[in-house]
C-alpha cells in the first residue's frame, strides 16, 4: 500500500525474510532511504508492504494499517510439514519405534513376567531398575556416535540392536537374562532411539526446531494410543514371549525399510548442514561454538537441567511399571488401563503441538 512520505520523517519498516517461520526484523530509514528499498532486490529481502511512520523519540511505530500481513501460525505448522514431511515422519517413526523399550508398554507384560519367572512387584521392579540405570550410562558413552555416523548406518545398527532386543526377551529363560534384555531394550529403544531423534530434528533445522521436535515426539504419545490397546489384544491370544516376537518382526520388516526410505537424500541435507556451519559468524545460533562432551559434563547448567528433566519420568516410571499390580489393586480390568492411554496421549499430543511453536518464538 502506498503511504504519503514526507520530508525528514523516519519510517520503521518490518522486514519478513521468512513467512514460514516468521523470521523478521525492523529497520528504521529516513525518508531519502525509501527509494533504496525499490531495489531491495539487491539485498536479497522482501519489499515491505507497509511503512510506518515513527516520531524522534518513541520507536513505536504509528500507523493506519498492519506492519505487514503474516500467515497465519497454524498454516505455518502445515506449510512447515508439508515442505519437511519425510524428514518430519522420520523422527515420528523413531519416536514411535522407541516405544518398545518404554515403561508403558514394558509394564504391560508385568503379570506375564512375574508368572513366568517367579518374582514380586518388588522384585521385578529392582530388576528393571538396575537395567534402566544401566543402560542410562552406557548412552553418555553410545549417544556421542550419533554425531561421528552417518544417520543411515546409525539409525540400520540401532534398529537391528532393537529387534535383537525384542528377541531376546522373547528368548529369556532366566532372571539374568531378562535382566540382560531389559538392559537392552531400555538401551537401544528407550533412550538411543529418543535420542537420535531429538539430535536429528535439533541439528538439521534451525528456526524451526521447536516445530520439528514437537512434531517429532507425536510419535510417543501415537505409540501411547495404540501399543497398549495392540498389546493386551495379542496377550488375549497368545504367549507373551510370542507377542515380543510379533513386534521384532515389525521392527524388522517394517519400521527399519521404512526409516531408509524415509531417508533417501539425506546425504545432502547433511552436506547443506555441514555448510551452514561453516559460514562465517553472521548467525551465532548456526556457527556457535560446539560443545564436546567433557565441557558438558563440566558445566553446572548440565546438572540444574538433569533434576527438571528426572522428575517426570521418575514420577510415571513407578506408575507404568506396576500399571497391572495399579489395576488389580483397584479392581479394574487390564483392558480398561489400556484404553486410559488413549486419554493422555490425547493431553500429549495437544501439549506438544501447542508448546512447539512457543519454543521457537
Amino acid at each position: 500500500a502506498e503511504t504519503k512520505i514526507k520530508p525528514l520523517k523516519k519510517f520503521r519498516i518490518l522486514i519478513v525474510t521468512d513467512f514460514e517461520l516468521d523470521v523478521c526484523c525492523f529497520v528504521t530509514l529516513n525518508a531519502g532511504d525509501i527509494a533504496a528499498i525499490e531495489s531491495a532486490a539487491d539485498l536479497h529481502i522482501a519489499k515491505p508492504q507497509t511503512l510506518c511512520r515513527v516520531n524522534s523519540i518513541s520507536s513505536r511505530p504509528i500507523c493506519s494499517s498492519p506492519v505487514a500481513t503474516l500467515e497465519k501460525r497454524h498454516m505455518n505448522y502445515f506449510r512447515f510439514i508439508k515442505q519437511n514431511k519425510r524428514f518430519l515422519v522420520f523422527g515420528l517413526l523413531v519416536a514411535l519405534f522407541s516405544s518398545f523399550g518404554q515403561t508403558y508398554f514394558i509394564g504391560l507384560f508385568s503379570a506375564e513376567i512375574r508368572g513366568a519367572f517367579s518374582l514380586s512387584h518388588g522384585d521385578f521392579g529392582l530388576v528393571y531398575s538396575a537395567g534402566s540405570l544401566a543402560a542410562g550410562v552406557f548412552l553418555i558413552w553410545l549417544g556421542r556416535y550419533v554425531d561421528r555416523l552417518d544417520l543411515r548406518l546409525w539409525i540400520t545398527l540401532l534398529s537391528g540392536a532393537a529387534v535383537g532386543a525384542c528377541i531376546v526377551m522373547g528368548l529369556a529363560p532366566s532372571v539374568i537374562i531378562l535382566a540382560v534384555a531389559l538392559f537392552l531394550l531400555r538401551l537401544t529403544c528407550q533412550s538411543l532411539l529418543s535420542h537420535t531423534y531429538m539430535t536429528s530434528m535439533a541439528r538439521y533445522f534451525d528456526s524451526g526446531r521447536g516445530k520439528a521436535i514437537s512434531i517429532a515426539m507425536l510419535g510417543h504419545p501415537v505409540g501411547e494410543a495404540i501399543f497398549p490397546l495392540i498389546t493386551v489384544t495379542l496377550l488375549a491370544a497368545m504367549g507373551w514371549r510370542d507377542v515380543w516376537f510379533v513386534y521384532g518382526a515389525i521392527g524388522a520388516a517394517l519400521f527399519l525399510p521404512i526409516l531408509l526410505w524415509l531417508l533417501r537424500g539425506h546425504g545432502e541435507r547433511h552436506q547443506n548442514y555441514l555448510n551452514r556451519l561453516a559460514e562465517p559468524e553472521v548467525n551465532s545460533r548456526q556457527s556457535g561454538h560446539q560443545w564436546t562432551q567433557g565441557e558438558v559434563l563440566r558445566d553446572v547448567r548440565f546438572y540444574l537441567i538433569q533434576i527438571a528433566m528426572m522428575l517426570p519420568p521418575f514420577a510415571f516410571t513407578g506408575l507404568f511399571i506396576h500399571q497391572a499390580h495399579l489395576a488389580e489393586a483397584k479392581g479394574w480390568s487390564l483392558a480398561w488401563l489400556a484404553t486410559c492411554f488413549s486419554a493422555y496421549a490425547a493431553a500429549s499430543i495437544i501439549a506438544s503441538l501447542t508448546m512447539g511453536p512457543m519454543i521457537d518464538r
